[in-house]
């Protein structure tokens, strides 16, 4: 996992608008999980049934969780297809099954009209929607890094962490406004698909605008079997492991960050619509942030930068839970979530810039999206049911706060097993 030495030119200035559209992708990610945490419960009821609302619940989070399991597979795949072809054609691919997916959840009827197909098709609809996200950070953020200009590398990449920003902020504003505008049972039985709508509806927009990235931004590469792709992203388990850890840093904290919403509900006892503001105090945080992340990962070097943010993680965790659980109050919780999204941003640039700056230049997509795949499957996934059964099991409220430092710290010291130069040299392609 180390790039080679002769660093390439850039490829070609993009406009906002265009750099929009390369994130946009990776940031209907992140407004997909937040919606769908919003609305689990009428979720679990229209599509799975059952004489206990517990295990409605149970079997809508499974239905949500099923799509991390697909994630591998699609890093795997549209990581090899991208650096076979490039990185175009493959976030074109990402982008229709996404729809694809989504739509199909959105739309489906019901189990009171299907029968046993709506859940069978509503679970197919999600393992086709991992499938494409699980392919989608590899080739964008390649994109954007190879397209960049040299000293602005970080900046191109924190692209990606501002969408998130801008998904979670819309996925807060639409669940407050289906919360306070609808009657309950108007919500609970269709309110609920308005949000994954209106969210589907700006997919063709990114379409057609990466349909237009100019064609030099994604020059073609040599096509080595899948397996010659795959050998030097293995071949230095240390630095994988230690790139996963770097993702690991960064998933937990914004999967905690979600669960303060839940958390608002069921442990400071607040009222729904006051509990959605922690996504919306995330949203804004995270959009103001993330480009000053990438504008410090681009002076200081991405090491401090991503130090900086996971010791400060770190350092807040406790406190922060322990003002949260001893005030109760609406404040605080806004406080808190805005606080941590912040430096979450604050380093997901510079975590970025150094997993793909190890890469080389042909295995940059698949290096990424395995990286990326893992560490959210198998530990941002799983923060949300760990803090829930933590917190269940121990009666300790600060329980989050330890899976959330524990993490901050894993990524801070895993930061020491990547390059770490200010603006290190991008190599050419084969």
């Amino acid at each position: 996992m180390s790039a080679a030495s002769h660093p390439a030119p850039p490829l070609v200035a993009l406009s906002r608008r265009q750099l929009a559209a390369v994130a946009l992708g990776n940031g209907f990610e992140f407004y997909d999980f937040t919606v769908y945490g919003f609305f689990a419960v009428p979720i679990g009821r229209t599509f799975f049934p059952a004489l206990s609302p517990w295990t409605s619940l149970l079997l809508s989070v499974a239905a949500f969780g099923v799509g991390f399991g697909a994630r591998p597979l699609g890093s795997v795949f549209f990581g090899v297809y991208a650096d076979r072809r490039g990185p175009r054609p493959a976030m074109l691919l990402t982008v229709l099954l996404m729809a694809l997916g989504s739509l199909t959840v959105a739309a489906l009827p019901g189990y009171a009209v299907l029968g046993p197909a709506a859940p069978i098709l509503m679970v197919a609809g999600r393992l086709v929607q991992g499938f494409a996200l699980g392919g989608e950070i590899g080739p964008s953020t390649t994109f954007l890094l190879e397209a960049a200009r040299p000293g602005q590398r970080a900046r191109a990449v924190s692209w990606q962490i501002t969408m998130h920003g801008v998904a979670v902020l819309a996925a807060g504003a639409f669940g407050i406004a289906a919360t306070t505008l609808l009657p309950p049972e108007a919500r609970d039985t269709w309110g609920w698909r308005l949000p994954m709508l209106l969210g589907l509806g700006i997919l063709p927009v990114g379409l057609m605008i990466r349909a237009t990235l100019p064609a030099a931004a994604a020059v073609p590469r040599a096509r080595p079997a899948p397996s010659a792709l795959l050998r030097p992203v293995l071949a230095h388990p240390g630095r994988l492991g230690a790139a996963i850890l770097v993702i690991c840093s960064g998933s937990v904290p914004f999967y905690i960050v979600s669960y303060l919403t839940s958390y608002g509900i069921t442990v400071m006892k607040l009222p729904a619509a006051d509990a959605l503001l922690a996504a919306v105090g995330s949203g804004l945080a995270t959009l103001a942030i993330a480009p000053l992340g990438g504008r410090l990962a681009d002076r200081w070097g991405r090491r401090p930068a991503l130090l900086a943010s996971r010791l400060g993680m770190a350092a807040i965790a406790v406190p922060a839970f322990a003002w949260l659980a001893g005030s109760g109050g609406t404040p605080a919780l806004l406080a808190v979530s805005a606080a941590l999204a912040a430096l979450n941003a604050l380093g997901a640039p510079a975590g970025l810039c150094m997993i793909l700056e190890s890469l080389p230049a042909g295995v940059r997509s698949t290096g990424l999206a395995i990286v990326y795949a893992v560490g959210v499957s198998l530990f941002g996934g799983l923060s949300q049911f760990a803090a829930t059964a933590l917190t269940a099991l121990t009666g300790d409220p600060l329980s989050p706060a330890d899976l959330l430092a524990a993490a901050s710290l894993a990524g801070a010291a895993a930061a020491f097993r990547l390059p770490a130069a200010r603006d290190a040299a991008v190599s050419r392609r084969p």
